[in-house]
């Protein structure tokens, strides 16, 4: 059996990657006396060299030796470290090659295990403030609160893996990061839980932070290792839920590019969702906001991804409901875009209304000075899709529905007086660009082909998507909107090909649908539009899209 045994290849290499695959090196040096507690020896994996420091049952099998130079060895208990730039393996147990034969090395009286403590397979060590956690730290043991879960990121550059992080702060409001790569990476999405208070507690590990990721003051992070302990425990009011470091919107206005800024403010509109590409292809969420504070200057923000999701429909609820939500950012990241503006992304921390001093002191001045202050706003060009409270139809009216790339979003209660039945449907592109349908209207040129003149194609297939124009009015007048797909859609109850069929085999059927329709009240969201040809169907010009039906507030029967 010994004679196949080899070095693992790259093994060396995995060990600083923190494999968990089985590693075998080779011992080519020794360099501890007899009756050392720590043994130390060089290991190779026939490409590199790499020192090591053994624990005393390492030392021990040394004395005895049951371990010597040339022999191969495989790692049970170890970790990788880097002390002032110099690299090395602490090994706190192993096994030998003996006569063909895997041998695990004796058990010893390890007590006075200067590496080890009283055993090499559990950590003994005091729990140590994170402020005191630097790179000669061997053992560490820390009790803090998870601050920020990140997401377990997939990727693909050179061999295939993935990553996570978590940020987590003890009682004396310290922080660092904790990083983790494949299988740790997994353990670590598996196990944690946002705002929880756990001991963590590892053997080396400790590596330089980098700084153009970590959203805070801090020179170390700990790289997870398959040894690494994490003990959730009973939660400690001691420890902050958030560590901030406030920046007021006119301080956070004079940053430079890049800089992560901490941020209270209360949210003056919100935008609706929209989509922007990526370099790789992909398509990611954004969507904007307007922050404010006591400085007297506001600035837009911009989230990114799942917040602009969950966090995002939350804030907007809130304004629907009349609200003045209070946000409070960590790790918010300085743009330059438009003069200056925040990016909130997947590494930033984002609190709606938060019980925190900051916001309670905030919220009072808001309540004593907000409507009769006037901001500065130190973003350029500010995004103007603003999601405002609930309007009457004659409110509507009478604003100048001024059109541009954004368009001022309000809530509307009404019913549906008239639907126009006529052309309450278009063709449609089915090509994909960029991963989405294209969905322009298209022309026909012959019997049997479309021409898209948006993303200049012809084809044989086609979509029908509505274009519904509906009369909405309540109590105090009427306006005429158009309900696209999506919106249509959960109006209707089908899509428009099936509409478009009943209309004109069942148009008993169809009228039902359309009486259905004009006995119900709904809950719209709605943005304006301007000389829309196909919306003229009335004296003004101005006219409204029907964007979004709250599913939880539609529909509802007279």
């Amino acid at each position: 059996m010994g004679d196949h045994v080899r070095c693992t290849v790259d093994g060396i290499k995995k060990i600083k990657d923190n494999s968990t695959d089985e590693i075998v090196l080779r011992i080519t040096k020794i360099d501890s006396k007899p009756g050392d507690l720590v043994g130390r020896f060089c290991v190779t994996d026939e490409k590199e060299c790499l020192e090591a420091f053994g624990s005393y049952r390492v030392s021990s099998a040394i004395d005895s030796w049951d371990v010597r130079v040339n022999s191969l060895v495989r790692f049970t208990d170890y970790g990788f470290c880097t002390t002032n730039g110099k690299e090395s393996l602490i090994v706190s147990d192993l096994s030998f090659m003996e006569c063909g034969e895997w041998k695990q090395i004796p058990a010893k009286d390890v007590a006075g295990d200067p590496l080890t403590g009283e055993s090499s397979k559990k950590l003994m060590i005091n729990e140590m403030p994170i402020k005191d956690i630097n790179d000669h730290c061997y053992r560490w043991s820390l009790r803090a609160r998870v601050t920020h879960k990140g997401k377990l990121v997939f990727f693909e550059t050179g061999t295939a893996g993935c990553v996570m992080s978590v940020d987590v702060a003890d009682a004396e409001s310290s922080e660092i990061r904790i990083v983790g790569f494949g299988e740790n990476a997994k353990r670590l999405s598996s196990e944690i839980e946002q705002g929880s208070v756990y001991i963590f507690s590892g053997n080396s590990g400790v590596q330089r932070s980098k700084p153009a990721y970590t959203p805070y003051k801090s020179n170390w992070e700990i790289k997870a290792s398959k040894t690494m302990e994490i003990k959730r425990v009973e939660d400690d009011l001691r420890i902050p839920n958030v560590v901030l470091k406030r920046t007021s919107v006119l301080d956070a206005s004079k940053l430079s590019q890049e800089t992560f800024v901490d941020v209270i403010g209360g949210v003056m509109w919100i935008g609706q969702k929209n989509i922007s590409p990526k370099d790789s292809g992909a398509f990611m969420r954004r969507r904007m906001l307007c922050l404010s504070d006591e400085s007297g200057h506001s600035i837009d923000m911009c989230l990114w991804d799942s917040k602009a999701e969950d966090e995002g429909s939350e804030i907007e609820d809130k304004l629907g409901r009349g609200e003045r939500p209070i946000v409070c950012v960590k790790g918010g990241r300085i743009s330059d875009y438009n003069g200056k503006s925040i990016s909130v992304t997947g590494g930033s921390t984002l609190l709606v209304d938060p019980e925190l001093e900051d916001v309670s002191r905030l919220r009072e001045w808001m309540v004593a000075s907000y409507d009769t202050t006037s901001f500065v706003h130190v973003t350029n060009s500010s995004s103007k899709a603003v999601i405002s409270g609930t309007k009457a139809v004659s409110e509507m009216l009478s604003i100048n529905l001024k059109v541009s790339e954004f368009s001022a979003i309000f809530r509307v209660i009404v019913s549906v007086k008239e639907i126009q039945t006529g052309d309450f449907y278009y063709p449609a592109c089915m090509k994909v660009v960029n991963g989405r349908q294209c969905g322009k209207k298209v022309t026909q040129v012959s019997e049997s082909m479309w021409q898209c003149n948006s993303c200049d194609s012809d084809s044989g297939d086609i979509q029908l998507k509505y274009a519904l124009h509906l009369c909405i009015l309540d109590s105090t007048g009427h306006i005429w909107a158009v309900a696209f797909d999506d919106a249509a859609n959960e109006i209707v109850g089908m899509p428009a090909c099936k509409l478009a069929a009943l209309q004109d085999d069942d148009y008993t059927g169809f009228s039902a649908i359309m009486d259905s329709i004009r006995s119900k009240m709904y809950n719209l969201k709605v943005r304006s539009i301007r000389n829309w040809q196909a919306c003229k169907m009335d004296e003004e010009d101005d006219s409204l899209e029907v964007v979004e039906i709250p599913w939880e507030d539609f529909g509802t029967d007279y």
